[in-house]
C-alpha cells in the first residue's frame, strides 16, 4: 500500500470520522494487516510491528530468512595458542550434521624413571652390552624426559527430521599421540511441536526467539528419561548492521548483522545474507561454503527446520 494512500485512509477515516464518532460512534475497520512497500507495519492482530517512519523502517528492519544458513557444506576454523579446530557443517532440507576436529598439544610432566640406577658407575663397571642398555633407558636420569602429547578430539552430531520426529546421534573420540584413549556414542528420538516462530520482519536491537516443545521417545543413555517433555529454543538478538564485511573466506557481504551480547567472546556472532553465520564463538570463522545444487533458503517459516536447528545447536533452555 502506498504511503500517500495510507495517509488518505487515515486522514479521511480517522480525522474525518472523529466528528461522526461523537455523534454516531463510527469506526474505521481494516481487515488483515497494513503494509508499507510490502513490509507489515501493523499486523492482523492490531499490533504495531514496524518503525515510526520509512527511513527507520528501511535501515533497522530486516528479513530474518535472508540470514538463515543454506543447504550445502560449511567449513569453519578456530585457532588459539597450541589449539586449532575445524568444523564441517553439512545442511540438507531435512538434516543438520556437524563434525568438529579439535587438535591441541601439551608437555606431559616428567615421571620417575623406573630404570634409574643411582649406583651406576660409568667408569668402566659393567660390560659394553650393559652400558648400551643403560644408555637406551637413561638409567642415569632420575626422571623421564618431558613428552609432547598431541591430542585430537573428534565430535560428530547429526539431527534428521521426518514429519514431527527428530532423530539425533552423537559420537566422540579422543586420541593422544595416535592412540585412542576414549570414545562413546549416543542416540535419541524425539517428537516436536513448534510453539513460536520469530517474526520474519526483525527490528535490529530487539530480542525475539524460536521455540519448540520436545518429548523424548527413546534414547541410548540412562540420564534422558523416556516420556520427558521440555521446551527449547534459540534466542535472536542483533545489535547492529554492518554495511560491508569481508569474511575469512575472502568474500565480501553486504548488510550483515552483528550480535555483540557476549562481550567476552573472541569471535562475536556475525551473520550475512545468503550464507548465515560467517563467524561465532563456538565455530570460529567461515573459511569455505559450497552450496548444494538445489540450494534454497531454509527460512524461519519452516517449523521443521527451525526445530532441527534448535536441536543441533543445543537450544537455550531445557
Amino acid at each position: 500500500m502506498k504511503l500517500t494512500k495510507l495517509a488518505l485512509i487515515i486522514s479521511s477515516g480517522l480525522l474525518g470520522s472523529s466528528m461522526a464518532y461523537a455523534a454516531g460512534n463510527a469506526v474505521l475497520n481494516v481487515e488483515g494487516e497494513i503494509q508499507i512497500n510490502g513490509t507489515t507495519v501493523i499486523n492482523k492482530a492490531g499490533v504495531f510491528v514496524g518503525a515510526s517512519n520509512l527511513a527507520e523502517l528501511s535501515d533497522n528492519v530486516v528479513q530474518l530468512s535472508a540470514y538463515e544458513q543454506q543447504p550445502g557444506i560449511y567449513i569453519y576454523e578456530k585457532k588459539g595458542n597450541d589449539y586449532s579446530g575445524v568444523t564441517v557443517r553439512t545442511i540438507t532440507e531435512n538434516s543438520w550434521k556437524e563434525v568438529t576436529t579439535d587438535t591441541s598439544s601439551y608437555q606431559k610432566d616428567p615421571e620417575a624413571n623406573p630404570y634409574y640406577n643411582p649406583n651406576w658407575d660409568w667408569n668402566g663397571n659393567g660390560t659394553e652390552e650393559e652400558r648400551s642398555e643403560c644408555v637406551a633407558v637413561s638409567c642415569d636420569k632420575a626422571y623421564t624426559k618431558p613428552v609432547e602429547v598431541v591430542t585430537k578430539s573428534i565430535n560428530e552430531s547429526k539431527s534428521t527430521i521426518a514429519g514431527d520426529i527428530i532423530t539425533s546421534t552423537w559420537s566422540f573420540s579422543k586420541i593422544e599421540n595416535d592412540v585412542e584413549v576414549n570414545s562413546g556414542a549416543d542416540r535419541k528420538v524425539e517428537t516436536f511441536k513448534n510453539l513460536s516462530s520469530a517474526s520474519e520482519n526483525y527490528v535490529i536491537g530487539t530480542l525475539t526467539a524460536e521455540v519448540s516443545r520436545y518429548k523424548i521417545v527413546s534414547n541410548g543413555n540412562d540420564y534422558d528419561t523416556v516420556g520427558t517433555e521440555f521446551v527449547s529454543g534459540n534466542q535472536i538478538s542483533y545489535s547492529a548492521k554492518i554495511p560491508t564485511f569481508t569474511a575469512a573466506n575472502s568474500k565480501t557481504y553486504q548488510d550483515c548483522l552483528f550480535d555483540g551480547n557476549d562481550t567476552y567472546a573472541s569471535e562475536q556472532l556475525i551473520v550475512c545474507p545468503g550464507v548465515g553465520e560467517v563467524q561465532s564463538e563456538s565455530l570460529g570463522k567461515l573459511v569455505s561454503y559450497q552450496a548444494s545444487p538445489s540450494s534454497r533458503s531454509i527460512g524461519n517459516s519452516s517449523a521443521a527446520n527451525q526445530a532441527l536447528k534448535i536441536r543441533q545447536d543445543g537450544g537455550f533452555a531445557r
